[in-house]
């Protein structure tokens, strides 16, 4: 994941410019990342559908969690969709695992 400075009337924060997949290298600019969980990768549709997108996420989150506040380490891997189908998947069935498929429908 790739950080710029964006500077606001107030301050400077860092916002995400590009991520990286750690697998194929491949670029994708315009992305959203969520804490360093999830990054949303543009939707690969025939369509061209604007309501369409992709989110992939491989993480570890260790720390402790007190009542007056937590200290955690995230460890994270950005891995685009066609990497997540054509090699983690693929992996992890011949590691024994199968994914857990959740269709959500809100409509």
């Amino acid at each position: 994941m790739i950080l710029k400075r964006k500077t606001t009337m107030y301050h400077t924060v860092e916002v995400v410019d590009h991520v990286i997949c750690d697998l194929c290298r491949e670029r994708f600019p315009g992305l959203k990342e969520n804490g360093g969980v999830v990054s949303q990768w543009p939707a690969d549709s025939d369509e061209d559908d604007i309501y369409s997108f992709w989110k992939t996420g491989i993480t570890m989150e260790t720390g402790n969690d007190w009542p007056e506040g937590k200290s955690t380490e995230l460890k994270a891997f950005h891995i685009c969709p066609k990497c997540f189908e054509e090699k983690l998947i693929p992996w992890m069935a011949s590691q024994g695992a199968e994914p857990t498929i959740t269709k959500i429908n809100t409509l």
